[in-house]
């Protein structure tokens, strides 16, 4: 039944096809990514950047905040990456449906023009049953990929303020100690 209706989606079908791959697989990654952020192992990162900043106490808070900015971006870029691709099969794959239904349709208006005789509502439903079905799947893929993008966007922005408040603490507690020496 599913191949049956995959070759209903005619042309279009393998890219949306590819689309829900794409979106399928960086959803994964981000799960497992986002999942593991809580993992000891996986806050190696973090871990470094804490003990850098406290190496380097004896430096300007200037200094140590720029360095802390550059450490974030870097952590920042790990959180998010692959999301603007999962925003891209998501703003695509409702297009890709959109240009199915069209292509359909003109299938439909060319089959009813080639057709001699008294037009039933049974000539015109199959086809633009077809042609729908690719809005139809192309939102499918569409609404859960903007909606884990979106999340995961949340999630990772939640997950990066706590991080710089617990760095900026610290660095403000390195100011005061250097302060008070």
């Amino acid at each position: 039944k599913m191949v049956e209706w995959f070759h209903k989606l005619g042309p279009v079908g393998y890219p949306l096809l590819l689309c829900s791959i794409v979106a399928l697989s960086l959803g994964l990654e981000r799960t497992f990514f986002y999942l593991k952020l809580r993992l000891p192992r996986t806050r190696e990162d973090l871990e470094r950047v804490f003990s850098e900043l406290v190496l380097q106490r004896d430096a300007s808070k200037t200094i140590r905040d720029e360095h802390l900015s550059l450490e974030l971006e870097k952590y920042s870029r790990r959180l998010f990456r692959n999301l603007k691709w999962l925003n891209l099969v998501a703003a695509v794959a409702p297009m890709l449906g959109l240009l199915g239904t069209v292509m359909g349709m003109i299938s439909v208006f060319k089959a009813l023009a080639a057709h001699a005789g008294p037009i039933y509502p049974a000539l015109l439903a199959d086809g633009l049953w077809e042609a729908l079905l690719t809005t139809a799947v192309g939102l499918i893929i569409a609404l859960p990929a903007l909606v884990i993008s979106q999340g995961f966007r949340i999630w990772g922005q939640s997950h990066l303020d706590r991080v710089m408040g617990s760095l900026n603490r610290i660095s403000l507690s390195l100011e005061q100690t250097a302060n008070q020496a």
